[in-house]
């Protein structure tokens, strides 16, 4: 059911993507592309900043311009996310109406006037169900500074990249940051079908409140375990069979555009500067499709929690 949603849906595609790339799928696509600076480019980068213990006296203001910054956008990543949840669930749900699945008459849509303050409200849930993430995140990050500086000062090995030795001093917080980001997906995907579903409601009679609704969709968790489990076991096999795969194309491609372009004459070569553009159009392709596919991934893994939801 929620297969065949997600297929005869192009607009649930387009949701998806939003929701992904709110997520951070935009970041995440774009990491094969990015490189990472050398410690040196790094210590002339931060050459005020960063001092041998860490940082420096004095990067205060700089540490909390960088926050507020990245808060910012976070706060705007959890709303897009949320309206992306939003009207991705009353496609669902129209669709599972028309099939007899879900409870009560007719199919179940949110008010026009009540679209803003569901996404504000799920986007808090969002957020708060993050918080054990972000906490996380503040070890990894600690970690992470530790690894730097001393990779910068005393570097352990010239034979792998720096990514990888920073990484591999944090793997520890890595993980429990990963499995914090689990949960919480978990959390919130219960949470927010409950607040929809108690939204969407087109029975008569009073409806519990938002929280009271949040709290017995997580206690679903509790009701259900093996269903969840399962569900959220199905969603995130579905990404990684999509995501890793396009993670690994999109580097082959760009080592190839990248090998092109720094190649000797590539300015000057005729030869070499249309082979670099006909490069750069198919990684420019490629970029795109798996874009498409990872919204259908994400439109997918919508629909399968939504479709559980109205079972």
């Amino acid at each position: 059911m929620a297969a065949s949603v997600a297929v005869t849906r192009p607009s649930l595609w387009l949701l998806g993507g939003l929701g992904f790339a709110a997520r951070g799928g935009l970041l995440l696509l774009a990491l094969p592309v990015m490189t990472i600076p050398s410690p040196v480019v790094i210590s002339i980068l931060l050459r005020d900043q960063l001092g041998t213990t860490g940082l420096a006296q004095g990067s205060d203001a700089v540490l909390l311009v960088a926050v507020g910054f990245v808060s910012a956008i976070l706060v705007a990543c959890l709303f897009l996310a949320a309206y992306a949840d939003v009207a991705a669930f009353e496609l669902v749900a129209t669709d599972a109406a028309k099939h007899g699945l879900g409870q009560g008459p007719g199919p179940r849509r949110v008010a026009a006037g009540a679209r803003l303050d569901l996404a504000i409200t799920l986007a808090t849930i969002q957020g708060a169900a993050l918080i054990p993430a972000g906490v996380m995140a503040v070890f990894v990050a600690e970690r992470i500074n530790r690894a730097v500086v001393a990779e910068l000062t005393v570097p352990s090995s010239f034979a792998s990249p720096l990514a990888v030795r920073v990484a591999t001093a944090a793997v520890e917080p890595l993980l429990a940051l990963a499995l914090a980001l689990i949960v919480a997906d978990v959390l919130y995907a219960l949470a927010s079908r409950a607040i929809l579903m108690r939204e969407s409601d087109p029975s008569p009679g009073t409806q519990p409140s938002a929280t009271r609704a949040a709290v017995r969709g997580i206690a679903g968790l509790l009701r259900r375990p093996i269903d969840t489990l399962v569900v959220a076991t199905l969603c995130w096999m579905v990404t990684l069979a999509v995501v890793l795969p396009l993670l690994w194309a999109t580097s082959v491609a760009w080592q190839g555009v990248r090998q092109l372009f720094l190649a000797p004459g590539a300015g000057s070569d005729p030869e070499l500067l249309l082979a670099s553009i006909i490069a750069t159009l198919l990684f420019a392709a490629v970029w795109v499709a798996g874009s498409l596919l990872a919204g259908f991934t994400s439109a997918l893994r919508s629909a399968i929690w939504s479709v559980d939801a109205l079972r």
